[in-house]
């Protein structure tokens, strides 16, 4: 057996202002816009400093740190981080973690002066500042109420953070930018006790969106005509206003200081520009003080021609359109389509009205049973990265390739299937695209396949039945077969899959697996997951006997895992949990294999401020808290809670392997002695 004693300095602050409420809704986006998100994206590797002064009165610090321009940065520190501190665990191992509790408190201002009141008086914050671990990702809320200086406290876990300044939506506060994120600091390392004062930009941005250099239109229909967007390049945080109905398209927004992306998304009513769709006005735009932004946007129309294979495409025999055009803005993401090809003479369409952008052109098929002259609705582009800046015409052509051939099993004929279903399917996975066209491989003789496709590149794949429908190949799979296949002109293209027959046993520490005492399940599974593909073929280890496996696997290289089912089904294995029980094994032909899963226990003591632990006044039989093992290659996670009463002890049985701990500690209503409601990392995996 093996102990680790490892001290980890915790700080618990207490919270001084009120709790608010949730962020609210943010504003409704028109149109066919992705919300996205409201923080993220930020680079944590930037030593922006941070000391951390311990001031045991709490009162005042003489050398606080304050961020006072607004750039993020904050004077004095060297950041840094945890090192490793666990190495992987292979045995019985005893694992002693001691907290300690510590306070941060101070103040937000806003340009340099108090933070504005909130005159929506309804009790709840203008906003909250966040503590986000750059390691572990842990979050630790500190309350900015409605009216006075920002002040705020929190309770946190000793480390290093990135400190965001994250605001209620509009409909509970107007001091400061709705439903908006802004980060205040970067790698602030808290060891001690500490003030640390925080201070952000705030600007006012007004402007009008006119439409094709000329103010835009009434929208008739009475609705607001669309939405102008900033969205923060760092924090991908978006602050929305309408454009209105009629008369000038007029906004106004408050904005933190920072750099944006600036979008317009048309309402769904408007006549007069492309309606439900998103465009690009402006790039990285620097948001330093109050300022007027006016942005102009462009439509345009295009018009053209598909040519097939550089000639006039065929009339249809069926009455229905051939196909599709669809052009889509490399920038926002909006599609424009569909626009028809039509059923006879040239493949005409347009004119279609766009947004200037650019855009990737793609033509989709209609199905092979309204059309004869393509694939089966299939997906093929025509052009990338198309600028259109004016009315225009733009003529395409697709090719179209007559593709054969066979896929063989272990050089020889792929063998008949027992049952009346396809064996597989064959797709070509189109690169570009990344539009699948299947051709099945039938029941029985060989596995043969003719059809169209567009020209282009493509990787092939053979996707399995289950193993409910056919007996021949590894069930619910799909195997690669070749990768960037060029396919021009008419090719005939052969392809070949290779199956071995794996098999062995699954042992538990050393010995045979034990049986299952809570009836007739599977106890687990063991898994073999292509490390090329990700793809996972499964065999049940059964519920008594040997844990031994038998079947077939297409050749490959795999990580090989153990499964266990939940504890409903088995009380054998550890519930729920997955292990990786071998790494890039090379399987190229019939193998024999044996594995073994070795359970350990992990256990030890959590002490606070370096003595036992306090026992939780709230006695309800609710834990103070819990220590969670999580394997770094399955991400699975073994709790371990240390009770409300007594030394806070814990022990898990769990998987040999790598660990990285995480200790959380639960709310207000179910225990005292510990800060409520949050984590921390308190263990890192070495490797």
């Amino acid at each position: 057996m093996k102990t680790i004693n490892i001290y980890i300095l915790f700080l618990a602050l207490t919270i001084l202002l009120v709790q608010g409420c949730d962020d609210g809704d943010k504003n409704e986006w028109e149109g066919e816009w992705d919300a996205g998100g409201d923080s993220g994206g930020l680079d944590a590797s930037t030593d922006a400093g941070g000391d951390t002064d311990t001031d045991t009165d709490s009162d005042t610090d003489t050398d606080t740190d304050t961020d006072t321009d607004g750039d993020g940065d904050a004077d004095g520190g060297d950041g840094g981080g945890m090192e490793c501190n666990l190495d992987p665990i292979t045995q019985d191992t005893v694992v002693d973690i001691n907290i300690d509790v510590v306070q941060i408190s101070g103040e937000v201002t806003i340009n340099s002066g108090q933070m504005p009141n909130d005159t929506i008086v309804d009790d709840q914050d203008r906003a909250w500042l966040r503590f986000v671990d750059t390691r572990s990702g842990m979050t630790f809320t500190g309350y900015l109420d409605e009216a006075g200086p920002g002040n705020y406290a929190v309770e946190i876990f000793t480390g290093t953070y990135n400190v965001f300044l994250a605001t209620n939506s509009s409909i509970y506060q107007n001091a400061l930018p709705p439903s908006a994120t802004t980060q205040l600091a970067q790698n602030v390392q808290i060891n001690g006790t500490t003030t640390r004062n925080f201070d952000t930009n705030v600007a006012k941005v007004s402007g009008t969106v006119t439409l094709n250099g000329s103010a835009m239109p009434d929208n008739t229909a009475g609705y607001n005509r669309g939405t102008i967007r900033f969205t923060d390049t760092e924090s991908a945080n978006t602050t929305d206003a309408d454009l209105g109905d009629q008369g000038a398209a007029s906004y106004s927004v408050q904005l933190f200081s920072g750099t944006y992306n600036v979008d317009m998304s048309s309402e769904y009513s408007v006549v007069f520009m492309p309606a439900s769709k998103i465009v690009r006005l402006d790039d990285n735009v620097s948001v330093t003080g109050n300022s007027t932004l006016n942005y102009n946007a462009r439509t345009l129309d295009v018009s053209g021609n598909v040519t097939l294979g550089g000639s006039q495409m065929p009339d249809n025999g069926y009455t229905s359109d051939r196909g599709y055009i669809y052009f889509m803005d490399t920038v926002t993401g909006s599609q424009y389509g569909s626009y028809a090809l039509g059923e006879t003479g040239a493949a005409a369409y347009g004119p279609a009205e766009l947004f200037a952008g650019s855009y990737n052109v793609q033509v989709r098929s209609n199905y092979s049973a309204y059309q004869d002259m393509m694939p089966d609705y299939a997906i093929t582009q025509v052009q990338s990265n198309l600028s259109l800046t004016g009315d225009t015409t733009e003529n395409f052509n697709v090719n179209v390739s007559n593709v054969t051939g066979e896929v063989s099993i272990n050089g020889s004929t792929m063998p008949d299937n027992s049952y009346s279903y396809d064996r597989a399917d064959l797709q070509f996975r189109d690169t570009t695209t990344l539009d699948v066209t299947e051709f099945p491989m039938g029941q029985t003789g060989a596995a043969t396949y003719t059809g169209m496709l567009f020209s282009g590149t493509y990787d092939v794949f053979l996707d399995t039945q289950s193993g409910t429908y056919q007996d021949v190949l590894p069930p619910s799979t799909t195997a690669l077969l070749s990768q960037n296949t060029s396919i021009t002109g008419n090719p005939n293209r052969d392809f070949n899959a290779g199956v071995v027959q794996v098999s062995g046993n699954v042992t538990l520490n050393g010995s045979a697996m034990p049986d299952n005492g809570s009836g007739t399940y599977d106890r687990g599974y063991i898994r073999f997951v292509d490390t090329g593909t990700g793809e996972t073929t499964s065999f049940p280890l059964g519920d008594t006997g040997a844990a031994s496996y038998g079947d077939p696997l297409f050749s490959g290289t795999y990580d090989v895992f153990l499964n266990c089912r939940d504890s409903f089904y088995q009380n054998v294995l550890p519930p729920g949990a997955t292990t990786r029980l071998a790494e890039g094994v090379s399987i190229n032909s019939n193998m024999n294999r044996n594995y073994n899963a070795q359970i350990v226990q992990v256990s030890g003591v959590i002490s606070l401020n370096g003595s036992t632990m306090p026992d939780d006044s709230i006695r309800d039989g609710n834990d103070r808290g819990w220590l969670s093992f999580v394997d770094i290659v399955t991400a699975h996670s073994y709790n371990a809670y240390f009770g409300e009463v007594g030394a806070a002890d814990y022990a898990a049985d769990i998987f040999t392997g790598g660990y990285n701990g995480f200790l959380y500690t639960d709310n207000e209503d179910y225990q005292d002695v510990l800060p409520p409601d949050v984590g921390t990392q308190v263990l890192f995996a070495c490797p």
